[in-house]
């Protein structure tokens, strides 16, 4: 039994590793200026796009822990 559930755990965490920032970014870049430019925050004058795309990319990867963190939980005793 504890086999078990060390493999679900080992397979969960497989699938729960957030991308890599270049592989997230040619995923969400498209997506993300739309959005910008829909808002009139890339007209700003202070408008700094990496700041912005890491900013979302931090974001993305605590969501990935947090979801982690969570599924890990379900298995504890």
């Amino acid at each position: 039994m504890l086999q078990l559930n060390q493999q679900r755990m080992t397979n969960m965490s497989q699938h729960i590793k957030p991308l890599s920032f270049d592989a997230w970014y040619s995923l969400n870049e498209e997506s993300i200026n739309i959005e910008l430019a829909e808002s009139g925050a890339d007209r700003e004058l202070d408008f700094n796009p990496e700041r912005i795309f890491e900013d979302r990319y931090d974001t993305y990867v605590e969501s990935c822990d947090k979801a982690f963190e969570d599924e890990l939980n379900k298995w504890k005793f």
